[in-house]
């Protein structure tokens, strides 16, 4: 009879579960953190309020109730896009809905569009490209984009809503006709996305298992164009723009500016991942590039700073990223390292301005809102900041309806009878010395509060 031997595994060397874990749980309880921290700002944040949407939708509401306000609102909003000349279908949809939201949850909301605009390229790079480096190359590109905070705290205005559906539609790689709507989402809140539809449709063409569904999206593109430019030609607000080659040349100074963080980032990890540029299989990286340039070409001629300059700084980033990373090799870890090092801290460092104007601004919005309801009531105040003086006399109303201070406008340099106090934002102008002669009463970030004397 054979002896029998009896064989035991051997023991797996390795970490506990829990030690694999925490960093995912580290995430999920910061992520939780920042999101009910974003659900503590109050809806008076930010000075500016698109068209005075939040006034209407208020109006309509108070005839017609919280719900039943919103279509006639969405018909408001409407009549005043006419007016102005801008084509935004979606903003109509999104301003009558999210408005609803309770205030906290409404800025929630806004983080996480942030975090879908990220998670497109993020998720498209880890498709097709090899390592972890290649993500936190992709990561710093991202977050060097400075003025797509500002998206944070312009709660009405439309960048990151459209930058968060072609986050969306570059999730959908399978899905081309959920893309494709994603993409005319985004181009209906801001029409200059509607490039991002031309250049991916003309890629399409060339493939033949594509050509309808790039003849479809070319389309799409051309016909947001086209119906923007109908919008424009006979509005108040576009018939601002003025076609001049010097302030084409202003603009391009301003977005070389705008992409610089982005730029190094690009041409630091390219460097360090030993990129080696061809033409990329999947025609989604050229498609945001042509798109990106095409948006940017598209605002030379207004305005390529502030929170104009998001779209167009990610759609470049983004598609240079998406278009180098398979051909990432990292091979010298030093060169890996001290590389991906610089890309993140310049990330870092645009992260931090842009938080930083982020709190500046909220700090001045609840700070001026506190400081006029603390002066006697009946005050009559002046400001220098156009826009900022309306919006301030709505967030006093909403929080003492029965108010008697007032806020007027006060251009740079004029004065208004019977004022008894002054705002003064230097970032507006250089406002009316002979009002800031008095003690200051308050100060904020942003702005100073004078008594006139």
């Amino acid at each position: 009879m054979s002896q029998t031997e009896l064989v035991l595994p051997s023991p797996v060397v390795g970490s506990h579960p829990w030690r694999r874990r925490w960093p995912r749980l580290a995430w999920l309880v910061a992520s939780v953190a920042v999101l009910i921290g974003v659900a503590a700002l109050p809806w008076e944040w930010s000075f500016i309020d698109d068209t005075g949407m939040i006034g209407v939708l208020h109006a309509q509401q108070d005839v017609h109730g919280s719900v039943g306000g919103v279509l006639p609102a969405m018909r408001d909003w409407y009549g005043m896009d006419v007016s102005w000349g801008l084509f935004r279908p979606s903003w109509w949809v999104y301003a009558g809905t999210f408005y609803l939201l309770p205030a906290g949850a409404a800025h929630a909301v806004r983080l996480l569009m942030l975090a879908l605009a990220a998670a497109g390229p993020l998720v498209l790079v880890a498709r097709t490209a090899k390592g972890r480096a290649t993500l936190i190359w992709t990561g710093a590109a991202l977050a060097a984009n400075v003025s797509v905070y500002r998206g944070l705290w312009y709660v009405s205005l439309q960048e990151l809503s459209g930058l968060c559906f072609v986050g969306l539609g570059l999730l959908a790689r399978r899905h081309p006709a959920v893309r494709i709507a994603c993409f005319l989402v985004a181009a209906w809140f801001k029409s200059p996305f509607a490039w991002l539809l031309v250049g991916y449709g003309a890629l399409l063409l060339f493939r033949r298992a594509t050509r309808w569904w790039g003849a479809l999206c070319l389309a799409l593109g051309a016909g947001t164009v086209i119906a923007a430019a109908d919008f424009a030609r006979s509005g108040s607000y576009t018939a601002g723009f003025v076609l001049s080659t010097s302030r084409i040349v202003d603009n391009a100074q301003t977005a070389v500016f705008q992409l610089a963080p982005v730029a190094v980032v690009l041409v630091v990890g390219a460097v360090a991942l030993r990129v080696r540029p061809r033409w990329p299989a999947d025609p989604t990286g050229p498609a945001l590039l042509l798109g990106g340039l095409g948006y940017l070409a598209n605002l030379l001629p207004w305005q390529t700073g502030v929170h104009y300059a998001s779209p167009y700084v990610y759609l470049i980033g983004a598609g240079a990223v998406v278009m180098l990373a398979p051909y990432a090799r990292p091979a010298y870890r030093w060169l890996t390292v001290t590389g991906l090092a610089l890309a993140v801290l310049v990330g870092l460092l645009a992260m931090t301005a842009g938080g930083r104007y982020v709190y500046r601004n909220a700090a001045t919005t609840t700070g001026l809102r506190d400081c006029l309801l603390n002066l006697p009531d009946g005050s009559v105040v002046g400001y220098n900041r156009p826009e900022a003086w309306n919006r301030l006399n709505a967030i006093l109303h909403y929080h003492r309806p029965d108010t008697r201070t007032q806020v007027a406008l006060v251009p740079n340099g004029t004065t208004v009878a019977g004022l008894g106090y002054y705002v003064w934002e230097p970032d507006y102008g250089p406002g009316t010395p002979a009002l800031r002669g008095g003690p200051a009463v308050c100060r904020t970030p942003l702005a100073t509060v004078y008594q006139i004397r």
